[in-house]
């Protein structure tokens, strides 16, 4: 379909939320992607909730005068947002397993789904917003070079050939999902796995496969990256911090922290977060 489809993009735009923001879509209904370069949100769209983490990927159609309510679920999330308008030519019709699904076209399907991490794709968005805000004839079309590169590689990952993708992305999404709402409580690792109904095996292999980190290590950098957010901005003890991250001792939290930083929770906040060395 996208080989076929006339393909305009409406606009590119990089978010930075702090809180919880209510964006309005403006005046144009369009096709859109959505992607997560830093923190985690949660994100709401036609009813349907995703909790989005770094490499998250959210596709939809929205319509003109939409509003989407985005919350960062820590101190800042990092986002772009890839507005499209996709027409087929007359003469195409929509494939029947297509129609079957309930979708007008491809183009209007909304999907999230966790992506593999990777920096040259990261470079390539950043590229992409850079190449539209200069805004002449010439670059306009290098955009849209840049902009079915990026398609490719989200439709790649989406429907890499395994006929139980799907249930793969939704397993790990799923668990990400988990680990954001739940990090400030006891979450073992049999618990993530039952939650999907997958063994520790294989739930650890499959998400080591989709994020670069066990399931585990993903815990311990979502619980730092929040305990960051309390000792700057708040004037919490050390023990606080450390029980408001699903920690009960405080020496434990600690000695995780200082690993992953370099430093020590007291020093970090002391130094404002500078020079600190994170291991991320």
């Amino acid at each position: 379909m996208w080989d076929c489809a006339h393909v305009k993009i409406v606009d590119i735009r990089y978010h930075e939320v702090q809180g919880t923001e209510l964006i309005n879509t403006g005046q144009q209904s369009a096709s859109s992607f959505f992607y997560v370069v830093h923190g985690a949100a949660r994100i709401q769209l036609h009813e349907r909730v995703y909790v989005a983490s770094p490499g998250f990927v959210i596709h939809s159609s929205i319509s003109a005068g939409e509003e989407i309510h985005i919350s960062a679920r820590e101190a800042l999330c990092k986002m772009y947002w890839i507005s499209y308008d996709a027409q087929l030519p007359d003469g195409h019709s929509i494939p029947c397993a297509v129609e079957d699904e309930g979708q007008c076209s491809p183009f209007e399907m909304q999907f999230g789904f966790l992506s593999k991490p990777s920096v040259a794709f990261n470079e390539r968005i950043r590229q992409l917003h850079k190449c539209w805000q200069r805004a002449d004839d010439r670059e306009r079309l290098y955009c849209k070079a840049i902009f079915y590169h990026v398609v490719d590689e989200i439709l790649g990952q989406l429907y890499d050939g395994s006929e139980d993708n799907d249930v793969k992305e939704d397993a790990v999404s799923r668990v990400v999902q988990y680990i954001h709402e739940y990090y400030d409580k006891p979450i073992p690792l049999q618990l993530l796995a039952d939650h999907v109904s997958y063994s520790v095996a294989h739930l650890s292999a499959l998400f080591k496969e989709r994020t670069n980190l066990s399931p585990i290590d993903y815990l311990i950098q979502v619980r730092m990256q929040q305990a960051e957010v309390l000792l700057l901005g708040t004037n919490a003890s050390l023990r606080e911090i450390s029980a408001s991250v699903g920690y009960k001792d405080a020496g434990y939290f600690s000695r995780l922290f200082k690993r992953s930083h370099g430093m020590t929770p007291l020093q970090f906040k002391k130094n404002g977060g500078r020079n600190a060395n994170i291991r991320r």
